[in-house]
């Protein structure tokens, strides 16, 4: 039985076969270089040169460009296949037009919104817009504000490094911040910053709703479990369901105050083009 061979060695094979055989085609090369055909179609070496970063070695340059060919033969061979079979009648060409219509429209406003928008939002634009929509700003899970760390129970003073994490002065709080990488397994020490507990609680072994009602506000929980000790201290929380905090929403709000801005901005152009079409008599609609 004959052994199999993989099919890029005869996509390869086929390739450098079309390539040397170029003189029995059906169709003229073209003037400029090629490097691969595949029936009427021509792979220059112009196109393949754009497509492999200057800065690659010549090995690596030598395997891109073995991947883009092999990969433009593979895609020639079933796009000639596929012309044969199938008789589009037509439809892709209003398609092709409906696409490259898409594009251009896109790309206008695109360019548009980079030239024209404002971008600025002022802390007092967030503010406002917060309070104006509260009712819209409902929390899907518990965020916290506050610190943790995560510490191996044998460690030396480990007494004395808990009690500084819990009174957790401006000098303790620059002690840990130092001793951090050194010490602790985690440490998150940012308490103005709202996260969502349970992000925190996926790396302990601790149950989250357990731990939800434990909570008060300024409260301090220590856990010990397989060889570990879990600190927090907590300095704000928020339960799920209740409204969600303003300094958690801001990044929100602006990108909403934006796409507000981007809307009004596009509509305003559509109606200016409309009218302008419109007073020079190059729209008609027939009854």
């Amino acid at each position: 039985m004959t052994e199999s061979r993989p099919w890029h060695i005869f996509i390869w094979l086929f390739a450098i076969t079309v390539v040397l055989g170029s003189v029995a085609c059906q169709k003229p090369a073209p003037q400029a270089e090629y490097v691969a055909q595949v029936f009427d179609e021509y792979l220059l070496r112009s196109e393949l040169a754009s497509q492999i970063p200057s800065a690659l070695s010549k090995d690596d340059s030598t395997k891109r460009a073995k991947t883009i060919i092999n990969n433009w033969v593979k895609e020639q061979v079933v796009l000639q296949k596929a012309k044969f079979n199938i008789d589009d009648d037509g439809r892709f060409e209003a398609l092709i037009e409906d696409y490259r219509n898409d594009l251009l429209i896109y790309e206008y406003e695109n360019q548009l919104v980079m030239q024209e928008l404002d971008t600025a939002v002022t802390a007092q634009d967030l503010e406002d817009y917060y309070e104006a929509n509260r009712q819209n700003f409902i929390l899907r899970d518990f965020v916290v504000r506050m610190r943790f760390m995560v510490l191996p129970s044998d460690l030396e003073q480990i007494d004395k490094l808990t009690k500084k994490f819990k009174e957790y002065s401006e000098k303790d709080s620059l002690d840990l911040n130092e001793k951090a990488d050194e010490i602790a397994l985690k440490f998150i020490d940012k308490p103005q910053e709202w996260i969502i507990l349970e992000s925190v609680l996926k790396e302990i072994p601790y149950d989250l709703d357990d731990f939800e009602r434990k909570l008060t506000h300024g409260n301090y929980v220590e856990l010990e479990k397989n060889g570990k000790i879990y600190l927090f201290k907590i300095h704000e929380f928020n339960h799920k369901d209740g409204i969600s905090p303003f300094q958690f929403e801001k990044e929100r709000i602006r990108n909403t105050l934006l796409n507000q801005r981007k809307l009004t901005l596009l509509e305003h152009m559509r109606s200016e083009l409309f009218q302008e079409a419109l007073e020079k008599g190059k729209i008609k609609i027939k009854e």
